[in-house]
């Protein structure tokens, strides 16, 4: 990191740390089962933080610090992160076992929000109408075929995606950009 970028990340490192936290709080609240081994929400958040600052110091998440603050990129990548633990082959593992387990595993015992295996199968729907809907906002472009292909596929760090796609990394981020343009477009429509 860069003399100048370093004095800019310490100074808003604090508060930045803090925005992130809450947003990853909030987050673990709502998809319980991305728990992993964490007993509580707020020590699952802090593991999200940690390895939100761990990827961004070590260049793999990098900030564009003259684009965006520091806080909004610790979130995105907050936010990437929980997205991908949700989708990942460990929520799917567990997702298709017996649904009345699921209480079992819970990342926070105080928070009582028991599933219904209906609320269980619901959600797992949700998750196969938004695959379907991110298909047809990709419609003919192959790069963003490509690009859903491989996220389905368990490839959500930019170094994987390049190397299973074949796309650069710009390539991937802008791919990433337009999908979520079509898909918020798609959206919009239906409400109408």
């Amino acid at each position: 990191m860069e003399p100048v970028v370093a004095e800019q990340f310490e100074r808003e490192l604090e508060g930045a740390v803090e925005a992130a936290t809450a947003r990853a709080i909030k987050w673990c609240k709502i998809y319980p089962w991305v728990g992993g081994t964490s007993v509580t929400v707020k020590d699952r958040a802090f593991e999200f933080v940690r390895e939100a600052l761990t990827l961004t110091l070590q260049g793999r998440r990098p900030w564009k610090n003259n684009s965006v603050p520091l806080a909004g990129h610790l979130i995105g990548t907050v936010q990437s992160l929980i997205s991908n633990a949700i989708r990942s082959a460990d929520a799917q593992t567990r997702s298709t076992d017996d649904p009345a387990a699921i209480n079992e595993d819970r990342v926070d015992p105080i928070n009582t929000r028991p599933q219904t295996p209906e609320g269980f199968y619901l959600s797992k729907e949700a998750c196969e109408q938004i695959e379907s809907d991110a298909y047809a906002a990709a419609g003919e472009d192959e790069n963003l075929g490509k690009f859903i292909e491989a996220v389905i596929d368990g490839h959500y760090e930019v170094a994987e995606l390049v190397e299973v796609t074949g796309m650069s990394a710009d390539q991937i981020y802008a791919a990433k950009e337009k999908l979520k343009r079509r898909r918020a477009a798609i959206l919009k429509k239906g409400k109408k």
